[in-house]
């Protein structure tokens, strides 16, 4: 699990890096910050005019990881299964987030 890999490839809003890194291992959308941030905070938290790239990819980077968060179900609760068919409640997201 490399933490660092994937702050750095969120604050640079590098949407392929980010997704890579959740395909290799899961488990780094839970990563934080040394101030406690978790990568939606990094992702919306980017000053994109300061890296010269446009807000959308503020957005795109974090549309992944909402995507990704509703698709990994928090430890031990193995409710959602992630199928198509079936919608994760409310509270699995608040807790996956």
């Amino acid at each position: 699990m490399s933490k660092t890999r994937m702050i750095e490839a969120v604050k640079q809003l590098d949407v392929d890096a980010v997704s890579e890194l959740l395909a290799t291992d899961p488990r780094l959308l839970s990563v934080t910050d040394r101030r406690g941030f978790n990568l939606l905070h990094l992702a919306c938290c980017v000053p994109c005019a300061d890296l010269g790239i446009a807000e959308t990819q503020s957005a795109k980077v974090v549309r992944l990881l909402l995507e990704t968060a509703v698709q990994v179900p928090p430890s031990g609760m193995g409710v959602f299964s992630g199928r198509p068919d079936e919608k994760p409640r409310s509270d699995e997201c608040a807790i996956v987030l």
